[in-house]
């Protein structure tokens, strides 16, 4: 009998769960940032934390479900930037200028010498082990 308002209770309590999880790891992540996003860029995004703040205390739960899902979507276009950002940063072969820098062998030419030297053979020659 009551099997159906509890339903919608449950429905009801999942959907402001999830949203406020949401907003407070959208909320944490604009703040871990810090000055990798722009104002433009964190500003619809709070729009939408705000957003959904108005609405999940409510009882509509289509309201809450449609603020979380737009929240979501803005989140994961400043999760995208900063995502990308991180991968620009740590690509090889570029240094904190953007300058293109290539990775370089170190040999030690000197002791290869010195080995070669003491077998009898020019330098270049490589020793061949039989």
């Amino acid at each position: 009998m009551h099997a159906e308002e509890d339903k919608k209770k449950k429905e009801l309590i999942e959907a402001r769960n999830m949203a406020d999880t949401l907003s407070y790891s959208t909320e944490k992540a604009i703040k871990d940032a810090g000055d990798k996003l722009t104002e433009d860029e964190k500003k619809p995004v709070e729009e939408k934390i705000e957003a959904l703040k108005q609405v999940k205390d409510g009882d509509d739960v289509e309201a809450i479900k449609k603020a979380t899902e737009e929240l979501s979507t803005a989140a994961q276009a400043i999760g995208q930037k900063l995502y990308q950002a991180a991968q620009e940063a740590a690509q090889p072969g570029t240094d904190a200028s953007g300058e293109n820098v290539k990775d370089a062998e170190v040999t030690d030419d000197a002791s290869q010498s010195e080995a070669q030297a003491e077998e009898g053979k020019p330098e270049g020659e490589e020793k061949k082990t039989e």
